[in-house]
């Protein structure tokens, strides 16, 4: 018998195999401002139909980004069908595959996972990598060769947070908001027993001077984070997820906000640093343009040539980046350059 059948102990499995479950699907959330961008709308409408994708919840004219971020992840924390939610910007260009590929990638990491991608103008990236949290020397590659790599902060440009990610931070507030109180009963529990108190310098302590301050100070304590709020632009019930975060002297934007909640409740925020996406300014913005930029010369020689071939790009705004690109090429001709949106450049004088 040549054929493999049911009788053939090698094909015959000794426990019964137990299906795998398909993951549950993810709410595309957007919002838009303005006019939407027609290469963008492509994009977004490519997606409904594919087996990952349960919806796409597109959210206009919302005045406070924070707040719609945080309405559409609301309705994705009530409700248990679904498995997720993907944030795309209403100005990104991109591939149905890199979409669903963050998907995969939050599903199987359980954290959220985002797509690094290039600001609306070369020179500067949206989304940062933890370099403390990678081997010493380890290099950082891009698109092909790269990998789900530990980040500081996302931009919401691509995202995918799990539900359970939205779960956990709730929890994790309230647990918080619990210990506070704890910490506040056990304080006035102390302050009642205290009958008599002496200062350093022999000043006698009136206790319960000490307990009315405490008293006063009590509603000046955080509220719980994460509650179960209403807003003034929907009567959708909204958890804060993106409230703006204002923390040792920084004032946090709503993506950076979400990122830190997450990093203070002990959960994973990563880049896979595979996925490819686009940010739609005056011409689609590539992660490339993070390391090119356009060097406007004092002097620029054409040559007549049948078929120009692009060289290097060995231009930065950046000073360090200048210094570095001297040191690491020392035969190369770095251009001399000026920038064209400053008064100090050929030909025009600075006003005074």
């Amino acid at each position: 018998m040549n054929a493999a059948t049911p009788t053939d102990n090698a094909t015959v499995p000794t426990e019964p195999v137990t299906p795998t479950a398909a993951p549950k699907r993810y709410l595309v959330g957007v919002l838009y401002y303005g006019g939407i961008d027609r290469e963008h709308d492509r994009c977004i409408k490519a997606l409904h139909g594919h087996p990952l994708i349960a919806d796409v919840l597109e959210l206009t004219g919302c005045p406070y980004i924070d707040i719609g971020r945080s309405i559409i992840a609301t309705r994705v924390l009530d409700d248990p069908e679904l498995g997720g939610l993907l944030f795309i910007d209403h100005d990104m260009v991109f591939d149905v595959s890199e979409a669903v590929a963050t998907i995969e990638s939050a599903i199987a990491s359980d954290a959220t996972v985002g797509a690094a991608y290039s600001m609306r103008k070369p020179g500067h990236i949206i989304g940062g990598i933890d370099g403390t949290k990678l081997e010493a020397g380890k290099s950082v590659r891009f698109f092909e060769g790269g990998e789900v790599l530990p980040a500081n902060y996302l931009g919401m440009g691509m995202t995918a947070i799990p539900r359970s990610v939205l779960v956990r931070l709730v929890e994790a507030s309230r647990a918080k908001k619990a210990r506070q109180d704890e910490i506040v009963s056990e304080l006035r529990a102390l302050l009642s027993r205290v009958t008599a108190a002496v200062a350093t310098d022999g000043t006698p302590l009136d206790p319960s001077r000490a307990a009315a301050l405490f008293d006063t100070l009590i509603p000046e304590l955080r509220d719980e984070d994460l509650p179960r709020l209403t807003s003034g632009i929907s009567e959708a019930p909204v958890v804060p997820f993106f409230s703006l975060v204002q923390r040792k002297g920084y004032y946090y934007g709503e993506d950076v906000s979400f990122c830190l909640r997450s990093h203070l409740a002990g959960i994973p925020v990563l880049l896979d640093s595979r996925r490819r996406v686009y940010h739609k300014g005056q011409y689609c913005y590539g992660l490339e343009d993070v390391g090119m930029e356009v060097p406007y010369c004092q002097t620029l020689e054409v040559v007549d040539t049948p078929s120009p071939k692009a060289g290097r790009a060995l231009f930065s705004k950046s000073e360090e980046v200048r210094a570095a690109l001297a040191e690491a090429l020392p035969d190369e001709a770095l251009p001399v350059t000026f920038d064209p949106t400053s008064e100090a450049r050929p030909g025009v004088e600075a006003l005074s």
